[in-house]
């Protein structure tokens, strides 16, 4: 069991859907700020980047910068860079297993507000062997929990290709620049 002590910001909503019949409900998540100077934090990253087979490296990319941060940490790297993660676990944030994380992001606001890393927790088809759900739209969940903590603010991405369409259904409009995104708020 790890545990880290994760800022509690408010409630996300994703989907639960069910194996047996693919009934599909809303449920709650928590969205959480990760702090890089928390060894704990620290650690349920490193666990998440080390148990999710993820075709992109980003939980790993994410974890490196909060590892960075936390050893060269100076007032700018601390204030511009934001870690967040959506957690299944709504109490005792202090002690969460790495399969309650359900998505990772990291943001730098030096020069506005970018969406440098994120990643939704990638299924396993070991998933309906030892659950009895899965959950989906995570990566909306995120998408609108930022839109919400930067409410007002341009945000801004640049996307792999086969993230494109998933971006443009939330809103997101291409920018003149190849694969950068935007969204207005």
């Amino acid at each position: 069991m790890i545990s880290f002590g994760a800022k509690y910001l408010f409630p996300a909503t994703v989907q639960k859907v069910a194996y047996k019949d693919a009934k599909i409900t809303p449920a709650k998540v928590s969205f959480v700020e990760l702090d890089p100077m928390n060894e704990k934090d620290l650690e349920a990253v490193y666990n998440v980047s080390l148990s999710w087979e993820a075709p992109d490296l980003y939980p790993e990319m994410i974890h490196s910068y909060m590892s960075y941060c936390a050893s060269e940490y100076n007032e700018d790297e601390g204030k511009n860079t934001k870690f967040y993660a959506l957690t299944s676990q709504k109490k005792n944030l202090e002690a969460p297993e790495p399969d309650d994380i359900l998505a990772l992001a990291q943001v730098n606001t030096a020069n506005g507000v970018e969406i440098e890393y994120i990643q939704a927790k990638p299924e396993s088809p070991m998933d309906s062997f030892f659950k009895k759900y899965k959950f989906s739209r995570v990566g909306t969940g995120m998408l609108d929990s930022l839109k919400k903590v930067f409410k007002g603010e341009q945000i801004f991405l640049y996307s792999n290709p086969r993230a494109r369409g998933f971006y443009k259904k939330n809103g997101f409009k291409e920018y003149p620049l190849q694969d950068k995104f935007v969204y207005d708020a």
